[in-house]
């Protein structure tokens, strides 16, 4: 299942609070603290989070 990141979801240096959502509506939080997963993983997914929201930041702006 594909899900997508949401409006509303946290990206902090220490913890991501993801809003995530699927294609039938449901909404799920999913929260990740950087000792819960592998450094390498920590990065990757901290990094693409912040690369989807500064996507949506930029597509908003040019509206």
């Amino acid at each position: 299942m594909a899900l997508r990141l949401l409006e509303g979801s946290t990206i902090w240096p220490g913890l991501l609070m993801l809003r995530l959502g699927d294609g039938d509506g449901k909404v799920r939080l999913v929260t990740v603290l950087p000792d819960s997963v592998t450094g390498a993983d920590w990065r990757a997914l901290s990094l693409a989070c912040r690369a989807i929201a500064a996507r949506a930041e930029i597509k908003t702006r040019t509206l």
